[in-house]
């Protein structure tokens, strides 16, 4: 039985990541506190752009929150067949995930490279213009060969997180290596000792993947959400309450200054403490906290078609919105015109892309799984 407030949660952070990145091409100067690392901060800041760096608002641009929520959900889901007993759901799920994850991820990086190609990107001009010259000019390489589209297609992305033609893949190969190290676990997973088991394959990703391992154990973090049931309201709003303050974390806030120095040991603090907020936040909704706002029809579908909408919103926004960016003189009104068209796009084309090149992915993973199962089953 699927879990609705988890689908809405899911559409709302892919709608996160839809404004962040617009929100670093576009409005770079609000950005410092969430990704320091990026966007030089600002000398004096306007009232307007020190609301906007408050967390509460920041919510609305925090991607980092969003993708870590993203493998949280994966976790939770992936490994709902496990506790379910329906082993050889997993089994498939094994078997067809290559498939399922690549052939959407393949057919945006081509729609990517005849785009770059035909030189439709946009992203440079209006870089020069807005001021995102540490994201918004850097996005794609100066030169991409016929034969780097091959190997991005087949295997970078998806076992490497190329992100060459499209900046939002970085974490698909986190996310294809994470899930099928997470259902092969599912399947050796001892009946006893469960919270044990889970616990040392963290530490082993810590082992192996160092500071990255922090993606990886926020996935496997969805395992425990199964374990903790969780009825009382009281509690369910505290850990929600806390979810957001540890998610929308940012360095030099005095609020902030009171949690230890967690640097080094998984990853930087703002990802550490983000990665614990997500988990948080996850395990309060998948519990039924705030059910008639996170399973609203609207947020349910947006989860539907949410895997398209993070391939291919940044091709949008390189393209149409820059082009607006570009075209229209710079101001409140232009910035929200281009932005509603902008999400229109996205969504439309998301939708369409779903219905298309999603749904096809997802049967014929089914067809290549249901046959490798059945034929492993008759050899044995």
């Amino acid at each position: 039985m699927r879990n609705n407030s988890i689908d809405g949660l899911r559409g709302q952070a892919s709608l996160i990541v839809m404004i962040t990145h617009f929100t670093m091409a576009f409005t770079p100067g609000i950005l410092d506190m969430n990704y320091p690392m990026l966007f030089k901060r600002v000398a004096h800041p306007s009232f307007l752009q020190e609301v906007a760096r408050f967390p509460l608002v920041s919510i609305f641009y925090n991607g980092n929150f969003a993708v870590l929520i993203f493998f949280v959900i994966s976790g939770f889901v992936l490994s709902k067949p496990y506790y379910e007993g329906d082993i050889e759901r997993i089994k498939r799920l094994i078997w067809g995930r290559y498939l399922r994850l690549n052939i959407p991820i393949a057919i945006s990086v081509i729609i990517s490279f005849i785009l770059f190609k035909t030189g439709l990107y946009k992203n440079l001009d209006a870089a020069l213009l807005s001021g995102s010259v540490n994201w918004l000019s850097q996005i794609y390489p100066p030169i991409i060969s016929s034969s780097d589209l091959v190997h991005i297609a087949l295997y970078k992305t998806i076992f490497f997180g190329d992100f060459s033609l499209n900046p939002a893949l970085w974490s698909l190969g986190i996310e294809f290596i994470g899930s099928i190290c997470l259902l092969l676990f599912c399947l050796c997973m001892p009946s006893s000792y469960k919270i044990f088991s889970i616990l040392t394959i963290g530490v082993i990703f810590w082992i192996i993947y160092k500071e990255f391992s922090i993606y990886f154990i926020a996935m496997l973090s969805g395992l425990f959400i199964h374990h903790l049931k969780i009825k009382s309201k009281h509690y369910l709003l505290i850990i929600f309450i806390f979810g957001i303050y540890f998610g929308l974390y940012q360095g030099g806030r005095v609020y902030y200054d009171i949690l230890p120095n967690l640097d080094g040991i998984l990853a930087t603090d703002p990802i550490t403490y983000t990665a614990l907020g997500a988990f948080l936040l996850t395990l309060s909704v998948a519990n039924g906290f705030g059910a008639n706002f996170f399973a609203q029809k609207f947020f349910i579908w947006l989860g539907s078609i949410s895997y398209s909408l993070y391939l291919l919103h940044i091709l949008i926004l390189s393209t149409a919105g820059c082009w607006l960016y570009l075209s229209l003189q710079p101001g409140i009104y232009s910035l929200t015109l281009i932005f509603v068209i902008y999400i229109l796009m996205s969504i439309l084309t998301s939708y369409l892309y779903t219905l298309t090149v999603d749904r096809f992915s997802i049967k014929i993973s089914h067809h290549f799984a249901n046959i490798l199962c059945g034929n492993l089953t008759r050899t044995l």
